[in-house]
């Protein structure tokens, strides 16, 4: 058996067997994966997720060969499969890594938080919303679409991180469902430059009505974009090294979420910030 099958049939099996019926349509589900890892690895965490048997995988097979018409869109269209077969309370979790940078760790903690702050996840039965997205971050590591870059002492997961291609991939469906910043929508607006920043503050109108804002990049002055988002919900500012608190953020009266990395101790106008329920700040020194 091909490399390709193989490294296929670990993924979605295991040490265990794959069933006889499944081998024929597996190969060539792998085959047409290209001899790519991340691709074979990805189809795989879906396979691992969905009914084993061979009608389900004769459509996923389909789907798949489907996608490869178009060469040069081959490992994109691939790739687009793991998305489109989501659950749909999963489908935000994956685009909002988009907001991140290339090769961007994030400690699973603060992702979690992030998602329940914009209201991507839904308590069932007697879980809480920490357990439920915990639920939600295993579900995207197991589907492969989340890699565990570093552990705890204790081998719990500690941070995460996504491969380039599927970060393309996240970006481009996150611009196509107008997840993030796109020029007629600002609902989530990410800025890592300067000059994404001076391109965002120039729509002072659509800023007013953003719920999110993310800056992920050091030396930026973003004094000015604070005073616009009168609306804004989560602020994360975690790339930023601030020596200083900023004091725009204390107008932000409806704020629930906040993500600052600022070597200072935090002002008394914190008490302001009525509705803030999640603070993030690693050099806490004092309220």
């Amino acid at each position: 058996m091909s490399a390709s099958w193989d490294l296929l049939r670990q993924t979605v099996f295991g040490e265990d067997d794959c069933p006889l019926e499944l081998q024929r349509i597996g190969t060539k589900i792998a085959s047409e994966c290209g001899g790519l890892p991340l691709a074979i690895h990805v189809i795989g965490g879906l396979l691992s997720k969905v009914k084993r048997s061979k009608d389900v995988w004769e459509q996923i097979s389909t789907d798949v060969n489907a996608s490869i018409v178009k060469s040069d869109e081959r490992f994109s269209n691939i790739l687009s499969l793991s998305y489109n077969h989501l659950p749909i309370c999963l489908k935000p979790c994956f685009l909002y890594m988009g907001a991140f940078p290339e090769d961007n760790e994030i400690k699973g903690s603060r992702l979690m938080s992030l998602w329940i702050a914009e209201g991507f996840v839904k308590s069932i039965g007697d879980k809480s919303l920490e357990e439920e997205a915990k639920d939600y971050l295993n579900a995207l590591v197991q589907r492969n679409l989340l890699v565990v870059t570093r552990k705890k002492s204790n081998g719990k997961a500690l941070s995460y991180s996504m491969h380039d291609l599927l970060r393309d991939l996240c970006i481009r469906k996150a611009n196509e469902e107008k997840f993030l910043h796109v020029k007629d929508s600002m609902r989530r607006v990410s800025v890592e430059s300067s000059y994404e920043m001076d391109d965002v503050c120039a729509s002072p109108q659509l800023m007013s009505l953003a719920r999110s804002f993310i800056c992920t990049r050091d030396k930026i002055n973003i004094s000015h974009a604070l005073c616009m988002l009168r609306l804004v919900r989560v602020l994360d500012i975690m790339g930023m090294l601030l020596e200083e608190f900023l004091e725009e953020i204390l107008q932000l009266v409806n704020l629930p979420y906040l993500a600052i990395n600022c070597s200072s101790d935090l002002p008394d106008g914190m008490s302001r910030l009525h509705n803030l329920q999640t603070l993030i700040c690693p050099n806490l020194c004092a309220m």
